[in-house]
């Protein structure tokens, strides 16, 4: 992951390392708002607020076949939205500008700076296929998991970026279930993507369209009456599919969350990461037994990226642990070990 000769410090002054690493911790922040945003997007319905499904250019990257659309409320979320996105890229930009200027001697950051660039623009595309195919439940899935992966590689620059220190000897262990649980999460997330995308908020058909949020009533953990009833619908499947991987990926993530307190690595994080943990599992049944509802929908989708900020930056600090303070590898006894990959994250 990271050059293992090079100390950013010999070729770059302390001031500009930290500069860098702030424009890294705002376009990280930016990033994660613009997820948020998206989900407002979704819960009011704006998803095809600048056109409707097949509108070529005119829907985007036009809205309503215009640079600045009209007053109108589905338009402006829209629209707000892509503004934010823009910003983002300018950001991302900005960041590989610095690596290429000041990190000559860093060629794996200016290589993550270049991916997380090329990734922003894959997404933008994504963005624009979702409203071209009416929000395509696989585009919109696609567009939130190319968003989590941004967010992971942001958290990556901002790690490699940091001081070189000595491995405090996590094991491969420990890095292999840190690694399920990243992995696990991501595709619960995605999932949820699916589930989302199945709804056709926005859509003309979005109000008499059945999705799957609702394929297992208003049960969990059961659905209708049973436990996984796999195989009696598509909508069903994908809500079952999605509280599986839920399922696995909490416990991976509360495995990976007793190992580091057992070793007391990376602080207060694994306390946190189990806090957050719960919060998201309360919320996704309580989207289930209640009602549908903007505020929880909206609750879910934040708790859920901060949680894959946490978890992602948990891998990143044992596979660049370069970054751990001096204190943590001090033994037992030390009372703080913050991981700089998670303290990127804004949650």
């Amino acid at each position: 992951m990271s050059d293992k000769h090079a100390n950013p410090g010999d070729a770059v002054d302390a001031d500009a390392v930290r500069r860098f690493r702030r424009l890294v911790i705002v376009t990280a922040v930016a990033s994660f708002l613009l997820v948020i945003l998206g989900g407002v997007v979704r819960v009011v319905d704006a998803g095809l607020g600048c056109g409707p499904e097949a509108a070529g250019l005119s829907g985007w990257p036009l809205c309503d076949g215009q640079l600045v659309p009209n007053v109108d409320t589905h338009s402006v979320v829209e629209y707000s939205h892509r503004i934010l996105a823009a910003i983002v890229v300018v950001l991302l930009l900005a960041v590989l500008w610095q690596t290429v200027r000041q990190f000559r001697d860093r060629p794996a950051l200016r290589r993550w700076a270049f991916g997380a660039v090329l990734l922003v623009f894959g997404q933008a595309v994504l963005g624009g296929l979702t409203v071209e195919y009416g929000l395509h439940s696989g585009f919109v899935a696609a567009h939130l998991g190319t968003a989590m992966a941004l967010l992971a590689i942001l958290m990556v620059i901002y790690s490699i970026a940091g001081p070189r220190r000595p491995d405090p000897g996590a094991g491969k262990g420990l890095i292999a279930v840190a690694s399920v649980a990243c992995l696990l999460l991501l595709s619960t997330i995605v999932a949820g993507g699916v589930i989302a995308g199945t709804e056709k908020h926005g859509t003309p058909d979005g109000h008499t369209i059945t999705g799957a949020h609702y394929a297992c009533g208003q049960q969990f953990p059961t659905c209708n009456n049973e436990f996984l009833p796999f195989g009696r619908g598509e909508m069903t499947d994908i809500q079952l599919t999605h509280r599986v991987l839920m399922f696995f990926a909490s416990l991976a993530i509360a495995t990976l969350a007793v190992m580091l307190l057992r070793r007391r690595l990376n602080g207060r994080i694994p306390v946190v990461i189990l806090v957050v943990l719960g919060v998201q599992v309360l919320l996704g049944a309580v989207n289930v037994w209640a009602d549908e509802s903007a505020l929880l929908v909206l609750a879910h989708l934040t708790t859920g990226s901060a949680l894959w900020m946490l978890v992602a930056g948990v891998l990143i600090s044992l596979l660049n642990p370069g970054t751990m303070p001096d204190r943590e590898r001090a033994g037992p006894t030390a009372p703080d070990a913050g991981t700089a990959a998670a303290g990127a994250s804004p949650a």
